[in-house]
């Protein structure tokens, strides 16, 4: 399977417009859609809806916003000329879903369902307790608050929906027969490498600033993930590589956790 690259192009024509604010809630609530049809098992339309997710980011990422910062030109952006159709498409597949997930088999996954901001509370609790960390546990991610004049945080979304499409394969790699698994293990793989790859660089600009930064603990629980694939697929060099990054950025997760709650019990005691 082959992903194309998040890249920037420059807008052509105003002669017409599309709202930017309406591509990016899209994006989103076909994110979330996608959560919900992992949740339920429908595995292949939780697919459809990640992708046609990613296609409306990679389109917003592809054309450059206009001095309004609101309009796209329509003719360019193609996936995002389609959301209406790919989101009636997908709240389909949700309603079917219901009662097709009935009866099917969940007892090999764990599903822990949080939102961008509960991350670091859950990545927190689980470093604590190591069983939040099984093998066949899968992080899914809704995104509840976005602004979609933040294009700073078109990376951070696309890695979220990037991580949650990888635990569509992590899912199928737990439910299929071995000579399945394997290679819906190599796509869940290849689904986490370019999740990390959209957060490695803000993590590491955010260690040398030394600042807090909610790239990390979503960072975290992609990198655990791909020392978990890394290791399935035999590819020790990049496992261990890797585990480095995850001991790093847990290590200052947790010096800025502490900080903060540090910082809340002295500003507790002076109120």
């Amino acid at each position: 399977m082959s992903f194309a690259p998040f890249t920037a192009m420059d807008c052509i024509d105003e002669s017409m417009s599309f709202h930017l604010d309406e591509a990016y809630a899209a994006a989103v609530a076909l994110n979330n859609i996608g959560v919900s049809l992992v949740q339920r098992h429908s595995f292949r339309p939780a697919i459809a809806a990640f992708n046609d997710a990613l296609a409306i980011m990679r389109d917003i990422s592809r054309y450059a916003v206009e001095e309004s910062g609101k309009s796209l030109h329509p003719r360019a952006l193609g996936s995002i000329s389609t959301t209406g159709e790919k989101l009636r498409r997908a709240r389909q597949d949700l309603a079917s879903s219901i009662g097709s997930s009935v009866g099917k088999p969940g007892g090999e996954i764990d599903f822990c369902l949080l939102t961008e901001n509960e991350a670091a509370t859950v990545v927190v609790e689980a470093l604590k307790s190591q069983s939040v960390f099984t093998k066949n546990t899968c992080f899914l991610i809704r995104i509840e608050s976005y602004d979609a004049d933040e294009l700073v945080e078109l990376d951070l979304e696309s890695s979220v929906i990037l991580q949650n499409y990888g635990n569509v394969y992590k899912c199928l790699a737990l439910l299929s027969e071995p000579n399945k698994a394997r290679q819906h293990s190599e796509n869940a793989f290849k689904l986490f490498n370019l999740a990390f790859s959209l957060l490695r660089g803000q993590c590491e600009d955010d260690m040398d600033e030394d600042v807090p930064s909610k790239y990390l603990p979503i960072s975290i629980l992609i990198l655990r993930s791909l020392v978990a694939f890394a290791a399935i697929l035999e590819l020790n060099e990049q496992a261990k590589a890797f585990d480095s990054h995850m001991s790093e950025f847990r290590d200052l997760f947790l010096e800025v956790e502490g900080f903060l709650a540090e910082s809340k019990c002295i500003t507790a005691a002076a109120a």
